[in-house]
Order: structure tokens, then sequence, then C-alpha cells
């Protein structure tokens, strides 16, 4: 039995319900992993949004309150030399969250980009909630903070706790995935 709340979207399952936000952008499964090519959103800044389709979704924060993601995008927050905009869009009769993201270093230059979910709406830690809109927006990614226009997710799930992502992306990383 898998405790409520533990949610993974990965090579294991092709990244099932996740599609791009924006129809000049697109992804596609390489080695396990959700390879995207950010489109143009304007002269300067490119977006691919990672929005998930089958909604509404049943989701329960309250066991595991943290949605992490591995990635490639660069972190530091919206500029040059910077990353971009990562802004997590749930939409829920028990609220709304549209947070920004907080993204950490990993040990091989990947970064972890994760939601603690209650501390941006606590009504959101209590139980099941239902999401009408699930997505991360990917936005505001300066031409040269992205250079060749893609970027790779390795998994997106939630866990316990920001320690447990941790851990888990540094283990993933120590075997090798």
């Amino acid at each position: 039995t898998v405790e409520s709340g533990w949610v993974i979207w990965d090579g294991q399952n092709n990244f099932d319900g996740w599609k791009i936000g924006q129809n000049y952008s697109s992804y596609v499964i390489e080695n396990g992993k959700m390879v995207v090519t950010a489109g143009a959103q304007n002269a300067t800044m490119r977006r691919a949004d990672l929005s998930f389709k089958n909604v509404p979704i049943n989701l329960d924060f309250s066991n595991y309150p943290i949605l992490a993601m591995r990635s490639t995008l660069p972190v530091g927050g919206k500029g040059i030399g910077q990353g971009g905009a990562y802004t997590l869009d749930l939409v829920t009769k028990s609220g709304n969250i549209n947070k920004a993201h907080v993204g950490e270093l990993l040990s091989d230059n990947t970064n972890l980009i994760y939601y603690d979910i209650p501390s941006i709406n606590a009504a959101l830690g209590n139980g099941m909630v239902e999401a009408n809109t699930f997505q991360i927006k990917v936005a505001d990614i300066y031409n040269e903070n992205l250079p060749t226009g893609q970027y790779t997710v390795y998994w997106i799930r939630t866990f316990k706790s920001i320690a447990e992502a941790k851990a888990f992306a540094e283990a993933e990383i120590s075997a090798g995935n």
C-alpha cells in the first residue's frame, strides 16, 4: 500500500499526465528523463511551463508536504546570469498557491527545485485537496541562461521533508542517475 500523498512522476511512468503549457515549446522522454525545449517567450527570454493535464487531481500534502523537481534549470532568481521564474500554480477549493521556487545546487550541478506546500498555504497541508490547476510555470529565462534552449527534468515527486528530498537527489547522483 502506498501512503496517501506520495506521488512520483519520472521515466518509469513517462511523466504520465504532464504536458508543456506553450505550443511553441515541447518535450521528449530520453533515457528516462524529460528533455524540454523551451521556445521563445519573447526576443530575449524562453518559456516552457510544466502543466498537469489530467485535472482535477487529488493531492494530499499532509504526509508529503514537499513538492520537488530535480532538473538542469538554472536557479538563482530571474535575471541575466541567474535562472528564471519557476512558479508553482496550484488552484484548489481550499485555497490557491502562486509561489516562486526555492532552488538548491546539487553535487553534480543539477538543481533541486522545491516548494514547501503547507508553509505557502497552511490549508493545503490538512489532507486531500482537489486541484483544478497544477503546474510549474517555467518562464522568464533569459536566452543567455539557457544557451541550448533545453532543460532536463529527472523527476517530479513529493517528499516528507526538504532534507529527505535533498538526500534522495544526492543518492540518485551517487548511483549515477
